[in-house]
């Protein structure tokens, strides 16, 4: 509530369009506060409003970035169709935009919907489109957790040592 009441007293003070980028990150913020309450209609809302100021001063790295928040929500309400529409959406605006980082994010997210569907191979092609991604970086926190659900991923697929090979690059990086 404190988070949320700080964002929409920025978003408040905001004064002309040329701050339109802030304002739909500041929307974007105030709707992860809803979502943490559970309240996914004002969260919704939020996303919604944050995607069409970006739309309307032409960010497609901020539509892909309202897109993404979207997709978390569908994620956790367990609607993994809209989630999966969501993120291939949001990784388009995001390499169109340059957005590596949200590229990644959400390659990592289609592995792990990919992944909960069985679609083991699908979701093998999503994790080392992400892992890629983080390495050309260097963002070693996501690295490692990209790591580690390739090494999730290859326990089921019964694949031993690649799996022992992800886990064991993971707690080398992150002791680096």
């Amino acid at each position: 509530e404190v988070a949320r009441a700080l964002y929409e007293r920025a978003l408040y003070a905001l004064r002309d369009a040329s701050q339109s980028v802030t304002a739909a990150a500041l929307l974007r913020w105030i709707g992860l506060t809803y979502q943490l309450d559970a309240d996914f209609d004002a969260a919704f809302d939020c996303f919604e409003a944050a995607m069409a100021v970006s739309h309307a001063c032409g960010d497609e790295g901020g539509v892909g970035h309202a897109m993404n928040v979207k997709a978390i929500a569908h994620f956790r309400l367990g609607q993994l169709n809209d989630a999966e529409q969501l993120y291939l959406q949001a990784r388009e605006h995001a390499r169109r935009s340059g957005e590596a980082k949200l590229a990644a994010m959400t390659s990592q997210n289609l592995g792990v919907i990919a992944n909960i569907r069985g679609d083991l191979e699908q979701a093998l092609g999503y994790y080392e489109a992400s892992l890629a991604d983080y390495r050309a970086l260097g963002l070693t926190k996501y690295i490692c957790t990209t790591l580690n659900n390739l090494g999730v991923l290859y326990t089921r697929m019964e694949r031993w040592e690649t799996a022992e090979r992800a886990y064991d690059e993971a707690v080398e990086i992150s002791q680096v």
